[in-house]
């Protein structure tokens, strides 16, 4: 079984403002949103906050809840990330993975094995 590791994304402040400020700077707040990947919380008088996500991050937000409901998958994931925090993972080079696409039964025994980060000695 190959062994993926977790990078835990670095977490950035959401950027809080009113609706009345959010209206007054929509396009720079879309802007800013999108090419931080950074939420905007926006308040309201007397209503609920909302959210203002990039769609990207939306979308990956929506895959990770879907992959999440099973529980088995939820387990793997749990599992994996216990393994990268532990140590137990190992960094593979873009053109390792290349090879590993192309050929995985190259690797066969591989994550198990001696070599070095990249797949090789």
């Amino acid at each position: 079984m190959y062994r993926y590791v977790y990078n835990k994304p670095m977490t950035k402040l959401p950027r809080i403002l009113s609706i009345s400020e959010a209206r007054a700077a929509l396009k720079d707040l879309v802007e800013r949103v999108t090419a931080d990947k950074a939420p905007a919380i926006i308040t309201r008088q007397g209503g609920e906050p909302v959210v203002m996500v990039a769609l990207s991050e939306w979308e990956a937000l929506q895959e990770t809840n879907y992959l999440l409901e099973s529980p088995a998958n939820a387990r793997r994931l749990r599992d994996s990330i216990a393994a990268a925090e532990a140590g137990e993972t190992r960094s593979l080079t873009p053109d390792t993975l290349r090879r590993l696409a192309e050929d995985p039964a190259a690797f066969v025994g591989w994550a198990d094995d001696e070599t070095g980060t990249d797949g090789t000695s």
